[in-house]
């Protein structure tokens, strides 16, 4: 389980959820579920701090910030580390906390100019890739057993380069140049993955092992293998899972936190997606 419980934010409500992912170079990013919440200074207090609301009934930013949002629509503003509360609807809303650390770093791995300043609306923006993205991470953070800490970090980091780009201006200097690892960080990758497999893996510390940026990192270990990060860490576990079906007889539950999975219910239905059926009736076919 990957939420934090000591986190920059007095949580008003108890079903509120809350996680910190670090995003290139540890720059952290407060993602939360519903709930009040009230942001404090944590890091630099010097450092500018940004707030982005996404979809909710009634959003409430701050005393000077009341925003009215439909499902779909965010806002973006600046605000206070130590001063400005979000009031959410439970189920529905999320909310990211991230400062001007967190965009310099996504600057200057596009190679590009640090972004100054975002181009903030008070007013609600309707943007579809932030929907699309934010409703990924709100499934994940409200589903019984969440994936992992690799896949949040993914998000934040997708979602952040989007506002970067749309509102900060964000343009690349020099393209990063295409390619994959070289075998011997796509070998490095593997084994540092595959040692975790029973535990969370921080993408940013796979990506230091081969001395390479977190998305320069996703992006080379995709072209080398083939799939991203998440879904070969997710089919090395599954097959861990199959050798140990096949060859003891464990329970399932047994089975599930063995090969990094939050529970049996999560590693079900990972499997399911994956092979077509389910665990139980693969290993009772695989009995006759």
């Amino acid at each position: 389980m990957y939420f934090n419980s000591i986190i920059p934010f007095d949580v008003g409500f108890s079903s509120s959820k809350v996680a910190r992912v670090d995003i290139l170079d540890k720059a952290k990013v407060i993602i939360a579920v519903g709930g009040h919440l009230r942001t404090s200074a944590h890091g630099d207090t010097h450092d500018r701090a940004y707030l982005l609301v996404l979809r909710t009934a009634v959003a409430v930013i701050g005393e000077e910030h009341a925003t009215q949002m439909q499902p779909g629509q965010c806002t973006i503003v600046e605000v206070d580390p130590g001063a400005t509360s979000v009031s959410m609807s439970n189920t529905g809303c999320l909310a990211l906390q991230f400062t001007q650390s967190a965009l310099d770093a996504i600057s200057d791995d596009a190679n590009a100019t640090r972004i100054t300043a975002l181009g903030l609306v008070g007013e609600p923006l309707q943007d579809d890739c932030v929907a699309a993205i934010g409703a990924a991470m709100l499934s994940d953070m409200d589903a019984a057993t969440p994936s992992s800490r690799l896949f949040l970090t993914s998000l934040a980091l997708a979602l952040l380069t989007h506002v970067a780009i749309r509102y900060g201006g964000l343009e690349p200097v020099e393209r990063i140049r295409k390619g994959g690892l070289a075998p011997w960080q796509a070998q490095r990758a593997q084994e540092r993955m595959l040692a975790g497999l029973e535990t969370d893996v921080e993408l940013s510390a796979v990506a230091r092992e081969c001395g390479l940026s977190t998305s320069h990192f996703s992006r080379a270990f995709r072209n080398t293998v083939g799939e991203p990060p998440h879904t070969w860490l997710v089919k090395r576990r599954l097959e861990a899972a199959k050798e140990m079906m096949a060859s003891r007889d464990v329970a399932l539950a047994t089975v599930a936190l063995s090969c990094g999975f939050a529970d049996q219910s999560h590693f079900t239905r990972a499997f399911t997606r994956q092979v077509g059926t389910s665990p139980g009736q693969w290993r009772r076919c695989l009995a006759r």
